[in-house]
Order: structure tokens, then sequence, then C-alpha cells
């Protein structure tokens, strides 16, 4: 006996079912539907189980009972769709862990209790331990220290707000271990936290290293002598240096120029009508890659400096120049010149004889012409 939604599920009319083996309706039938039904005559015990059909392309979730003599009943539904999605959600899942594994960040997911429910491989690289001894683990227990901490209280409000939050944390491992760690928080829905992370120590540890090494700079920045100072040289469209803009200076730029502070200004605004051999200057250290030393004046400050320039960085016309206010210096050596000049007028023109002996080597640095004269020899006899 067969009811009609046999018919439904089998594609076998019932009227040619009726009085017919099992083999004969389905001859490539799996041997283990019989097997089963042999099992359940002979041990009167009823089983249920799922069992998929080729020869329908199927699959059936079935119980069967066992009844007087050699006879069994069997009630049976399709859970074909079922099987799929099942099918479907284990390759997702498969899929998913294999996408979890492969990422070069860890990933942790913790239901409402922050239960550990599941971590990925990264997470036991940088960690340590076994799955076996995280999964099923609360989080508090697994990482001591850290349900009070700023990442504890960070996984609280995740789950209550729900919100994303970012954070960095320092990290002290039960064996001793320090790590800096990136981490990531989202609510899942279920009410819990996945969190992603990652080993930052080596990026602080440059940080640090970074920061100590701008400090000292800054002390030396600050403190120097020297005038120091890096500016963007500008184009016009045509490609030709015309200008330049100061970025950075230290105070002793402002002792060795008297100018205002210029920092997000061009020459030209500071000083109308400056010396364009300074952009020109510039221009060329960044053309040909190499330093430049040179002297040169600025008449709109009545100043000579004494400068190093150098290039930083090419891609954004940056280039720095270290410099001193030689202006007293070029004054005194003018005088000195000016003074030479008129004392070798005077000793050239007077009827007295001059000369000037080098008290080291005793030899004559300036002889005046008078001394012909006295002495009756030339000039460069004495």
């Amino acid at each position: 006996m067969v009811n009609p939604q046999f018919e439904r599920l089998t594609g076998i009319p019932a009227g040619e079912a009726v009085g017919r083996t099992a083999r004969e309706l389905v001859k490539e039938l799996d041997p283990v539907w019989i097997e089963t039904y042999d099992r359940v005559v002979r041990t009167g015990e009823p089983m249920r189980f799922e069992r998929e059909e080729p020869a329908f392309g199927r699959w059936f979730e079935v119980q069967a009972y066992p009844l007087a003599g050699d006879r069994f009943a069997i009630l049976y539904d399709d859970i074909t769709e079922r099987k799929r999605a099942e099918a479907a959600l284990r390759d997702s899942e498969a899929r998913l862990r294999g996408v979890l594994d492969a990422m070069a960040e860890g990933f942790a997911i913790f239901d409402a209790e922050f239960t550990i429910r599941d971590v990925n491989q990264e997470t036991l690289r940088l960690d340590g331990r076994t799955r076996e001894e995280l999964i099923g683990r609360s989080h508090w227990d697994a990482f001591p220290g850290t349900e009070y901490s700023p990442l504890g209280s960070l996984y609280r409000r995740v789950a209550q707000e729900r919100v994303p939050r970012a954070t960095e944390y320092l990290y002290d491992w039960p064996d001793g271990r320090t790590m800096w760690i990136d981490v990531r928080a989202y609510p899942t829905p279920d009410g819990g936290v996945a969190v992603f992370w990652r080993d930052i120590t080596d990026r602080k540890t440059a940080e640090d290293a970074m920061r100590d090494s701008e400090e000292r700079y800054r002390a030396l920045f600050e403190s120097m002598d020297e005038a120091y100072a890096v500016v963007d040289v500008l184009k016009d469209k045509a490609g030709a240096w015309i200008d330049f803009r100061f970025v950075e200076v230290n105070p002793a730029f402002l002792a060795h120029t008297s100018m205002p502070w210029p920092v997000g200004q061009t020459a030209t605004e500071l000083l109308g009508a400056p010396n364009p051999r300074w952009t020109q200057l510039y221009g060329q250290a960044l053309d040909t890659g190499k330093a430049i030393r040179v002297q040169e004046a600025e008449p709109t400050l009545d100043r000579v400096f004494d400068l190093n320039i150098f290039t930083l960085d090419r891609e954004r016309n940056r280039v720095a120049v270290l410099f001193t206010n030689i202006t007293e210096r070029k004054r005194a050596e003018a005088a000195l010149r000016d003074s030479e000049e008129r004392f070798r007028q005077f000793a050239n023109a007077s009827a007295s004889g001059l000369w000037i002996r080098n008290p080291e080597t005793l030899s004559m640095e300036f002889v005046s012409p008078a001394i012909a004269t006295i002495y009756g020899t030339a000039r460069d006899a004495h």
C-alpha cells in the first residue's frame, strides 16, 4: 500500500507500485535500503535516518517501523532542498574559513557572554596556543588582565552600543611577551563581537625611534646657531623656477635675516623684490642634485649670507639651506681692503721710505718707491 504522496515524491504511479518489489520499480536502487529495512524487520526496532537515492536524485528523511511478520511501514519526506541548503552553507563556511585562515591578521568571534567561539590561523600563530586551548573559554580567562582594561571596555561598548570601534593596545602575555596590537571590533547580529587584530609592535617601535630621532633633530634644530630653512621651489607654467615658499625655519633664521615669521609665504610675498639668484640657486640644486656652497647678498635685507644649499625631495621640489649672516665680516673685509689701499696710496706718494717686514721670516712684504731713491737700490732688492 502506498499513499498519494509516494507518487509525488518518487515519480512512480501508485498503481504501478502496489504488488511489485522495490528492485522491480527501481533497477539501480542502492542496496543499503534493502539492508536497512531487513535490519528493522530482524531486530524489531524502528529506525530513523537520512539518505540520498541517486536513482531519484533526491534526499529522503525516512522513518521505518516493524509490523507483524516480515512487514514494515515507511514514512519518508523529501529533504533535498534542505540538504542542498546545508551543503551550500558548508561550502560557504568552508570558503569563509579559507578566507579567514589566509588573512594576514588575527580574527576571533565572541558570543554575548564573551566566550570565544572561533579564531583563525593567524590568531593561533600570534597567540601561540591551539584552537582547543582557546575555543569555548571566556576571553577574560584566556587573556588575563583584559577584562577591566581599556581593551575590555572597548569590547563591552561595542556589544552594548552596537557600533564598531578600534584601538591600539599594548598587551602583556602571561608567558612574558609584550605586543602592541591594532584592534578593530564589530558587533555581530547575535549580540557578540567580531575582532580583527594584528601585531604592530615593529611599527610602534619604529615610531618610537622616529620620535626620539625627531626630538633630537628638533633640539638641534632649535638650538643651532646657523640659520636653517626648508623651502619648496615654485615653477611657472613654462617650467621655469620663479619663486619659493618657506616650509620650515629654525629660530636662528629670524635672527640671521631679521625677517618676520615666513612659513607658508613666498619670498616675493615677504620681500617684494628678492634677489632672483635665490630661486636660481635653489632650482639649480634640484636640477643637478648637487649641493651648492655660495655667498650671496640680499639687498632688500642689506645682508650677505654664506649658504649651503642641498636637495631634500626632488618630487616636491623641496630644498634645504643652511646659512649664516656674514654681513659684518664682509664689511670688515671691505674696510680692511680700503684701509690697505689708502696706506698703499700714501706710501707710494710719500718721500719717506716705508717698508713692512714679516716678523717671522723677516722677508719684505711691502717696500715704498722712496726706498729706491733714498738707498739708490731697486725696491725688489730689499
